[in-house]
């Protein structure tokens, strides 16, 4: 059980390209935040264009401005993928008790 829930102001993604050793960006990325685990709302999906270059890394954020405990992120992808970060820029918007666990969220139904 999570004592606090946070507004959640944008995330940041920082990813390593190396065209030549097949590590790419992901030709989507999804983003979605909940406040219990069990209800997530989608925020954003992007589609990605391969970039020109051979070896860069590539930041991203994503605004947000939703309350939430939980964010969850899908990437498709071709070859590899290595996101070297995560960040997220949130302040404590209340101190109420909020329900849910970590361990009983079914991932693979966020995006559904």
């Amino acid at each position: 059980m999570d004592l606090i829930e946070y507004e959640v102001i944008s995330t940041e993604l920082v990813y390593l390209i190396d065209n030549v050793s097949w590590v790419k960006l992901p030709n989507t990325i999804s983003i979605a935040v909940s406040s219990d685990g069990v209800e997530w709302t989608l925020i954003e999906e992007k589609q990605y264009e391969v970039p020109a270059e051979d070896l860069i890394v590539h930041s991203e954020t994503h605004e947000i401005s939703k309350n939430a405990r939980f964010i969850a992120f899908k990437a498709v992808h071709t070859g590899w993928l290595f996101v070297g970060e995560i960040q997220a820029e949130a302040i404590v918007s209340s101190a109420k008790e909020v329900d849910g666990d970590l361990k009983t969220i079914d991932l693979n139904a966020i995006f559904e």
